[in-house]
This record gives structure tokens, C-alpha cells and sequence, in this order.
């Protein structure tokens, strides 16, 4: 009996004992191995051929029973069956051999089974050392024993610093210009209660003489002198800004102290305007001063007298008053920049606000490169480095910063990335090839770009040799699972292109993939051949006979649980927290909360108040494992406690706010993080990031205005449902017809026109890659980001949509779309195209799709308050 073995994939890898590269250079295959770190004494290697030349198309490295170091940088991991037989480490014999018989079968001292290559064998002569690889120069015959010391020249330059700048540069005669008169005679108190500043000599002498240097006062007339002073800082200001400043109090700092001096005193005392970076730590004494009702006063006083002073070009007045008085250590930095401080603008970033990238940019801005590099290696920024290294005229040290920054990129599987470098940087177009190549044939998901972007990279590269190059690729480097989305970039290479040889062999490929495709009865395919073939008139009909005649249905989803909660309740919407569900609907009694355990408990917490229409009210969930929930909407609705805490059969409870600090009006976004409260709002026309301290009255932290070029955002009020702001590096959240893509403090901002209204999102994050199902006017569409770049955009899903569109992703990456009555699922996916697996029709509008602890199941929530627990097709 004949039995033709096979490969077939397993999602546990085995343990790696050799590992394969792609190429046909010694360099190729050096430089890989050299990121292992692993020793290369202990290593050998098989040279594997082409299938059907003796042409080289790679390498595979034998550890020899070592274990390497960084088991996650091998591309290409293969594992040792029988002592002999080399396969992939994600891959099974298929069938099953038992040991015997799988010796008998392993008639050569090494096999090696390559997924597209092959069976191959090898003999114990062809096993290479790797020192092989190398060649070395003829030693010179020049005889050194004569030599002598001779002149040495001159090391390079490496660094020139610029010394400190100190405050009496920076500053001037600022501090001489600060006078010493005290508060009470440059502006008296007008009230019966001032006190007497007429105070004879004679008087201070006796009081002096009598050992009574400072009359003590009680607390309520130290209190009542106190305000008395303050009267007068508060009018001096809005005669005499820059005089007020010099006596003025802090107000806001980390550093500020809560205790009383041990002898307080009741005058504010002349303060030098000078900022200063050594002031800023709070080791000096202060005397706490109860503000009262003084503090919000001062505080708009403060900060008007600090925007005059950017006005007037005074950057070092500005940055007193934004650090030394109102604590506010971003705008300092960011008034010292602008006024060209740019070493003071970077300690203020390093040691007051821990924003070593700020203060980096700051280095750099003022032409402070060196320092600017050591803190970009810092940060892993290699690239950022070896730019400045290039401005520096260093090309060596640059280039050893790009090929980090390269090996960083390939560690997190960014493909594009490393070759963009290799590339741009370097200068290496086969380098950048290998690199696309390597991800072209890399399983799993990568950032920074999609397969189908990686192959069309490696064309576009590969133009001069493009037929062969399609043709490698195809034979040697696609797998049976990746000519769906060869066949897409194929069709984008070759249709389009000037060459007729080019394009015919477009069709011919074509023709072979889609065969196979349609006798694996897997025919989605199928539509495109009408682009290799536009002048073919009574194609589209064969195909689209052809297609209704083997059309795949999607499966039905099946019950396995239904539950009937409050039927007198027009339930809205869902939250899903780690252990629990929560539900809001609403009634004629009030608002109803529902909590839910997943299993066969739950509870009912009503807001008793009437209700007309349906309020639209959005729930956000502190997801880094805090317990708060906040409910927001744009009108009112009956919720009377500012919080209210509830705990449920599981033990875990959970606190309900309706905050009364946020903006009544042109909130967009908002996010719930441990200690902090992050909005997007628009003020005055303008878009905004606006930071909430969570503390007993949440003041005010920090108001950072986006900007895209440098030019602030200007927008419309918006009207919209208050929608959950993401995080993942960057902000994320939707405006009109745009996606946004804030940094942390605004400065940078990009935007993604989706060409239609967006109504609602709903978001997963793959490691840096931020995936957007996006619910629009002209209906359901994909969206994958990286940062401020858009990866990949898919064709509308769906035309059928409404603002009420429930979009629930799951952990494989599978979407779940509920459109009224309407539940789709939607599968992985896979090069353009994302295919719909299931679907179900609901008896009520659907308001709710959650995850269940068994990956393999999900929750609908009608209306009506039918609940089900369905399974989900394989």
C-alpha cells in the first residue's frame, strides 16, 4: 500500500531544534543567526536546494540540542522527529507514523520536510560547519618587527557640550527689579480691621527689648490677617499685574506642603519671579495659607497674568507663574520652548515630569544632539538616534542604530517596518526584500502591515525581474493558505501592468489558483478572474451562475440557553465586565440597571423618575481593573445620587456615577483611568484633550488643544452619543466622517476620512494594531490602524445600518454585527475580503452582544428582554 505523507498544522509549536532561513547568501544567513545569540561553534547547517534546481533556497541551522536564548526571533522554527527527521515546529506528520515505522522511512542520516519544497535527505558529509561559511585573507608577508611608534593623529571629535545656562542669564535683572516694600504699604487694606503699619521706632525697639519679637496672635486673628492679605494680592492684581506677582502665593504644585510653619506669619513677603529649577523640588520651608474662597480667584488671575506674559514674549515670566505658582509643569516646559529655554524646557521634562520623549525633542530643538541621542537609546527610538547621528556626520554610528532599530522591528514582527529602514536608511534594497519575503511567509498576525501589503511592497521592489519574481514567490513561498491573498496582489501587480507578457502571465497564474480553489470547493475567488479578463463580456454571467449554483450559505446559530428577563422593561444597551453583565433599559417606573452573572443570577436596581423617550445613555467602564462606571448622556435622566455602589453574587462590586464635573455641552469622548479622567470635548469651536484629577472635586489637570500641522482643530458642536475614547498610544475616537488619532498631548493628530458619517465603532486591539468596525451612513466597514497610519480598509460589509447597530469584537477576531432584528458573524479576516459565517434572526431589535466565558459562545439581549446564550459555528 502507498502512503503519501503529509504536513498538517498544529497551533502548540514543539520545542525548536533547527531553525530555516530564506536566501542564498552566506550575509543573509550570518546576519540572522547573529540575532539569535546563540554560539556559533555549537551550530551546523544543511544547504537546502530549490525543488527543482540545485539552485540554494536556504539554510537550515541545527542547534544540536542547544536551547536558544531568544526562542521568539527564529522566523522559521523546525522541530526533530526520530532522531532524523526535521519538520516545521507548528506542523504534524499527517497520517500518524508510529517510531518504527517511521525509522524505516528514514533511510538517510538527515531528512528535512519543507512545506512547499519538500523531502529531502541528506548524507553525515553534507552537514556544514558554520565557520565554513566564512573565508579568510591570505596572511600578509610584510615583516613588522621594525616598526615604530609614529605621530599620532588627532581623535575625532565626539561631543561638545554647552554649559549650564544659569538664572542670572537667562533672567537678567529681573530679580534686582523685585522690590522689598511690603504688601500692606503698597496696597493698605481698606477695611476697620487693617492693621497698623504706622509703627513708631520706639515702639519695635520696646516690643524688641521686651522679648516679644513677633506678637503672637490667636488663630482666629492670624486667620482674620491672613484674608486680610489676601484682599489685598487679590486687588493688587487688577491694578498692577507684574507687582501682584512678586508676593503672589502658590497654589497647585506636587511638591507644595499642607503643614503650618512653626511661627507663621500673617504677610505674604516679596517672592523672587525668577524661575528656577532647583526651587521646583519642595525642599525649602513653606507656611500653608488656607485660601478659601481666594484660591479660584488667584487661580484666574494667575493664569491671565501667564498668558499676558506669553503675549508679551516674556517666556520667563510665563513659566514662573505656570511652574511656581500654579504648579502646572507642561505649560513651563512648553513656555520655555518658546522662548528657545530648550535645556531648561528638557530638565523640567526629565526630572519634574518623568517625559524623557519630550525632553529628548526639547534637546533636539535646541541643537543639543548628543544628549538628545542618549536619551532616544534610552527609549529603544533607534531610529530617531541614528538620524541625529547622521546630522552629526557620523554614518557608522548611524548605521548601527538603524540595523537596532531593524532588529526591534523584526522582534515585533513590523516586516514593513525594518524593510522601509533597510531601505530608506541603509540603502539595502535585497535586504528590504528578504524582510518582506520573511513576513510574506510568516503565520499569525504582524504589525505595521498586512501580508497582501508586504507582497505588494516586494513587487513594487522587484520591479525589474517582476515575472520571475512572481513566479518565485508563488512556487517556493506561498502556501496553500496564502494563494487567496496572493491571488488579490496579483491582480493588483499584472492587470494594470504596460508589459502584455506581464499581464498574460497574470491570467495564467490566475487560471491555475482559481482551479484549484474551485475544485477545493472554495470558490469566493471566483469573481475576480473578471479582472484579468475585463473584455470578456459573458464572463461575469458564467460566474455568476456558477456561484448561485454553489453558494455558500451562512450556518444558522443555535440556542443553548434562553432567559427571559424584565418584559415590562424597553431594555437599551449592555456592558460587559470581567465576571458580570450589566443592562440598562427603562420603564415606567424609571431607569433599570440589571446585573447579570453569566450563569442563573441576577438582580434588578431601579432610578425611580419618569421617563418619556428613550434617553440615550452610554455606559464607560474603567477597564484597567478599577470600579468605577460612568453614566453619560445628552439629556437628562433620573439618577438623583452622585454614586451609588453595588456588589453582586460574585463578590465583585462596581460604583455608579453620574458626573456633574464633566462639560454640559461638546463632550465627544472620554476615557476612565486609574486616578485620571481624560475627555475630548470641543470649547469654543476648538477640539480638546482635557485631564480630570479623581479626587473629591476632580479639578482640572491639564487642557492640551489638538493639533493637526500645528494648526489647532476647529469643529462643529457635537451632538453624538458620548462615545468611549481608546487608548493604545495613541487616542482614538470619531468626529463626523473622521477617525482621529491623537498623541497624549495632542500636539500630533491625524485624521482617516471614512467619506460618510460615522454613527458608532466598537474597537480590539492586537498589539499595536487597533482594529475599528466602524457602523456609517453608508454602511458596516473595517478599519485597521498603527499608530497615526491607516493599515488596511475593508469594502462596506453591509449597506443595511442604523444608529442602534450593536458591534461586539471577539477574542479570534471574529465580529458580530447586530442591524435590528439581524445578527451576522463575521469570520477573521483574510487578504480583502471578510466573509460572513453565520447569521440569525431575532424576534425583537437586538441592544446587546456580549462575550460568554466559553470562547465558542455569545449573548443577545432583544428589547423585549429575551436573552440568549447561542453557540457559534466552528
Amino acid at each position: 500500500m502507498k502512503i503519501t505523507l503529509g504536513l498538517q498544522y498544529t497551533s502548540v509549536p514543539a520545542i525548536a531544534e533547527a531553525a530555516f532561513i530564506y536566501g542564498d547568501t552566506a550575509g543573509i544567513w550570518l546576519q540572522e543567526i547573529d540575532r539569535w545569540q546563540m554560539p556559533m561553534e555549537i551550530l551546523t547547517a544543511l544547504p537546502v536546494p530549490q525543488p527543482h534546481s540545485a539552485e540554494i533556497a536556504g539554510l537550515l541551522v541545527l542547534f544540536n540540542h542547544a536551547v536558544p536564548p531568544f526562542p521568539e526571533r527564529l522566523q522559521h522554527p523546525y522541530q526533530l522527529l526520530g532522531h532524523k527527521l526535521f519538520i516545521p515546529a507548528n506542523a504534524s506528520l499527517t497520517p500518524v507514523m508510529e517510531a518504527a515505522e517511521l525509522q524505516q522511512l528514514l533511510i538517510w542520516d538527515w531528512q528535512v520536510f519543507h512545506p512547499s519544497i519538500g523531502f529531502i535527505g541528506y548524507d553525515k558529509e553534507q552537514l556544514l560547519p558554520l565557520t565554513s561559511l566564512l573565508t579568510f585573507p591570505a596572511p600578509s608577508t610584510n615583516s613588522w618587527e621594525q616598526a615604530r611608534i609614529g605621530a599620532f593623529t588627532a581623535p575625532p571629535l565626539q561631543k561638545i557640550m554647552v554649559s549650564d545656562t544659569t538664572p542670572e542669564i537667562i533672567f537678567g535683572e529681573a530679580p534686582q527689579q523685585v522690590g522689598n516694600t511690603p504688601l500692606s504699604d503698597i496696597f493698605p487694606s481698606q477695611g476697620p480691621d487693617a492693621p497698623d503699619t504706622g509703627k513708631s521706632i520706639f515702639n519695635k525697639l520696646l516690643s524688641f527689648l521686651s522679648g516679644n519679637k513677633n506678637t503672637p496672635a490667636g488663630p482666629s486673628n492670624l486667620e482674620q490677617r491672613r484674608q486680610q492679605e489676601l484682599e489685598r494680592l487679590n486687588a493688587l492684581f487688577d491694578t498692577d499685574t507684574d507687582e501682584a506677582l512678586k508676593y503672589a502665593l502658590p497654589l497647585d504644585s506636587p511638591y507644595l506642603s499642607r503643614k503650618s510653619a512653626d511661627q507663621p506669619s500673617s504677610s505674604l513677603q516679596r517672592r523672587d519671579t525668577n524661575f528656577s529649577l532647583g526651587k521646583l523640588g519642595g525642599t525649602g520651608t513653606t507656611d500653608y495659607w488656607n485660601m478659601g474662597n481666594y484660591h479660584e480667584t488667584l487661580r484666574e488671575k494667575y493664569v491671565k497674568a501667564a498668558l499676558a506674559a506669553l503675549n508679551a514674549r516674556d517666556y520667563r515670566k510665563a513659566a514662573y507663574v505656570y511652574a511656581h505658582l500654579l504648579g502646572d509643569y507642561h505649560m513651563a516646559a512648553h513656555a520655555l520652548e518658546q522662548g528657545h529655554y530648550y535645556r531648561e524646557a528638557a530638565t523640567l521634562y526629565l526630572e519634574h515630569l518623568n517625559n524623557s520623549s519630550a525632553a529628548a525633542g526639547a534637546f533636539e530643538k535646541g541643537g543639543l544632539l548628543q544628549e538628545a541621542i542618549e536619551i532616544y537609546i534610552t527609549l529603544e527610538q533607534f531610529e530617531k538616534a541614528g538620524d541625529l547621528y547622521v546630522r552629526l556626520e557620523q554614518p557608522e554610528k548611524a548605521d548601527q542604530q538603524y540595523q537596532q532599530a531593524i532588529a526591534l522591528l523584526l522582534d515585533n514582527k513590523n516586516y514593513s517596518g525594518a524593510a522601509q529602514l533597510a531601505l530608506e536608511k541603509l540603502g539595502e534594497p535585497e535586504q528590504a526584500k528578504q524582510y518582506l519575503l520573511t513576513g510574506w511567509t510568516t503565520s499569525g498576525w504582524m504589525s505595521g502591515s498586512t501580508h497582501t501589503g508586504l507582497l505588494e511592497q516586494y513587487f513594487q521592489l522587484s520591479a525589474d525581474n517582476l515575472r520571475e519574481a512572481l513566479e518565485n514567490v508563488y512556487r517556493e513561498h506561498t502556501p496553500a493558505a496564502r494563494e487567496t491573498d496572493f491571488l488579490t496582489v496579483l491582480k493588483d501587480v499584472t492587470t494594470v501592468h504596460s508589459d502584455s507578457d506581464i499581464r498574460n502571465f497574470g491570467i495564467d497564474l490566475a487560471y491555475e489558483i482559481i482551479s484549484k480553489k474551485i475544485q477545493a470547493k472554495e470558490p469566493e475567488q471566483l469573481h475576480l478572474l473578471k479582472h484579468f479578463l475585463p473584455g470578456d463580456k459573458l464572463l461575469a454571467e458564467d460566474i455568476n451562475r456558477h456561484t448561485s449554483e454553489n453558494k455558500i450559505v451562512p450556518k444558522q446559530l443555535k440556542a443553548e440557553k434562553i432567559l427571559s428577563f424584565a418584559t415590562d422593561v424597553r431594555w437599551l444597551g449592555g456592558l460587559q465586565l470581567p465576571d458580570q453583565l450589566l443592562f440598562l433599559g427603562f420603564g415606567e417606573k424609571g431607569l433599570y440597571l440589571l446585573d447579570f452573572d453569566m450563569a442563573d443570577n441576577w438582580y434588578y436596581k431601579l432610578w425611580e423618575g419618569r421617563i418619556t423617550t428613550p434617553p440615550d445613555i452610554t455606559m464607560i467602564y474603567q477597564r484597567d481593573g478599577g470600579e468605577y462606571i460612568y453614566l453619560l448622556g445628552q439629556t437628562d435622566f433620573p439618577i438623583k445620587e452622585k454614586s451609588s455602589t453595588h456588589r453582586n453574587n460574585t463578590g465583585n462590586s462596581f460604583t455608579i456615577q453620574k458626573p456633574d464635573w464633566l462639560p454640559t455641552s461638546g463632550l465627544v469622548a472620554l476615557l476612565i483611568q486609574k486616578n485620571l479622567t481624560i475627555t475630548v470635548c470641543i470649547n469654543n469651536g476648538v477640539l480638546s484633550l482635557m485631564r480630570y484629577m479623581q479626587t473629591d472635586n476632580f479639578p482640572l489637570c491639564g487642557n492640551h488643544i489638538c493639533k493637526l500641522d500645528d494648526v489647532p482643530i476647529s469643529s462643529v458642536q457635537y451632538n453624538g452619543r458620548v462615545q468611549q475614547l481608546e487608548y493604545n498610544t495613541y487616542y482614538y475616537f470619531y468626529l463626523g466622517t473622521k477617525i482621529f488619532t491623537v498623541a497624549i498631548d495632542g500636539t500630533s493628530t491625524a485624521t482617516h476620512d471614512l467619506g460618510a458619517e460615522i454613527l458608532h465603532m466598537s474597537t480590539l486591539h492586537i498589539l499595536t494594531t487597533v482594529k475599528l468596525a466602524v457602523a456609517t451612513t453608508k454602511g458596516l466597514v473595517m478599519v485597521f490602524l498603527s499608530g497615526k497610519k491607516m493599515l488596511w480598509k475593508s469594502d462596506y460589509l453591509t449597506d443595511k445600518i442604523t444608529r442602534k447597530t450593536v458591534l461586539t469584537w471577539l477574542p479570534d477576531e471574529r465580529l458580530v454585527a447586530g442591524i435590528g432584528k439581524l445578527v451576522i458573524v463575521y469570520a477573521k479576516p483574510g487578504g480583502n475580503r471578510v466573509n460572513r459565517i453565520a447569521r440569525f434572526t431575532t424576534a425583537a431589535s437586538v441592544c446587546a452582544i456580549t462575550k460568554m466565558p466559553n470562547p465558542q459562545q455569545i449573548s443577545i439581549l432583544e428589547e423585549n428582554g429575551k436573552f440568549g446564550i447561542y453557540d457559534l459555528p466552528n
